[in-house]
């Protein structure tokens, strides 16, 4: 009696998986890539893009001087690493004497002084992450004339 029920069983079940249907199905979803964006402060201001003047107001020339932090930030949910490069070219401080007429050059340019900063950007979600982060100084000189003396820096971004 057992063997039989048994027998049944086993043929109750295989003839239920042979009128048994599955199907699996995949839901697909597409999320695009959208552009890097970029933001530039100074000592925590927005700096925005394309800005092609920004002053900010340093030390006295005739004394050692150093600017507030600058910082980049980056922002992506690309699907694969990116590189990262900021390039900051300062010339050296100048002015002019003479209602103009002469130009004077202190040989004074201020350094770069990094202090973080990232190499590749990785893939995935990134909200406002600090890719560099660098400050500007320089030595004073005394013996410069009297003037308004100006440095311009030059800062360059891309991550590609």
């Amino acid at each position: 009696m057992k063997k039989l029920l048994t027998v049944l069983a086993i043929t109750a079940i295989a003839m239920t998986s042979m009128f048994a249907k599955s199907a699996q199905v995949q839901l697909i979803n597409t999320i695009d890539e959208t552009q890097v964006s970029y933001e530039l402060t100074y000592n925590n201001e927005l700096i925005k893009d394309g800005t092609d003047e920004y002053s900010i107001k340093v030390l006295p020339l005739t004394e050692a001087g150093e600017t507030e932090m600058f910082r980049v930030h980056a922002s992506s949910n690309m699907n694969s690493d990116l590189s990262v490069k900021v390039k900051v070219k300062p010339e050296s401080f100048k002015t002019t004497l003479n209602s103009g007429d002469d130009k004077v050059d202190s040989k004074i340019t201020p350094e770069v002084k990094q202090s973080d900063f990232l190499d590749i950007l990785k893939a995935g979600l990134n909200k406002n992450v600090l890719v560099n982060e660098f400050l500007l100084q320089w030595n004073g000189d005394a013996d410069l004339p009297a003037g308004d003396y100006v440095s311009n820096v030059r800062i360059e971004y891309t991550i590609k």
